[in-house]
């Protein structure tokens, strides 16, 4: 099942569609301290959020690698059983945004982390990257399976800074249902 998030990018709140929001109170000194000081600038795109983000969280491109977006992106009429309706302007600016910003793009620690853990496999579902399974080993299935998480490819509904790459540790929000 796919979760119907509402976000604003400039209001800074989310909504993962089951009535759990969260506003994100992380500090950019926060996100410093975790790249060596520098802060790296996550690139937005309104194309892909209006496209991916109707009927699930628009996952942030660091999280898969270039490969694995050209694959969705060429397998449109076939989405995990939907189609895409693209245009060919938006199939192209989504190519260029995805390809810009990939895991094997990005200077973004994550991209780093996840691309050492994939062994050259290019993955579809975020849910098959290794960096992914092992940073979640210790959480139990059953709380997956809570009305306001229902998977582990729903990250915005315990990283409230999801959205923007920011997945720390330190400021993970676990739903209690």
């Amino acid at each position: 099942m796919f979760l119907n998030p509402t976000f604003s990018l400039a209001g800074r709140h989310f909504e993962n569609g089951n009535g759990y929001g969260q506003s994100q109170d992380w500090s950019p000194k926060h996100g410093k301290r975790h790249q060596g000081g520098r802060a790296e600038a996550f690139v937005a795109n309104d194309t892909y959020v209006a496209a991916c983000g109707g009927c699930h969280w628009a996952y942030v491109p660091q999280l898969l690698p270039r490969a694995s977006w050209e694959t969705i992106l060429a397998q449109s009429e076939d989405h995990f059983g939907n189609a895409l309706a693209l245009s060919p302007q938006d199939k192209s600016v989504l190519s260029g945004y995805l390809s810009a910003n990939a895991a094997d793009a990005t200077s973004l620690k994550l991209g780093r982390k996840i691309m050492r853990s994939l062994n050259g496999v290019a993955p579809l579902q975020i849910r098959a990257i290794p960096y992914i399974l092992h940073k979640h080993q210790g959480i139990s299935p059953a709380v997956f399976s809570r009305n306001s998480i229902n998977s582990l490819a729903n990250c915005i509904a315990c990283h409230p800074g999801a959205a923007s790459a920011r997945f720390d540790d330190d400021s993970v929000v676990i739903p209690a249902q």
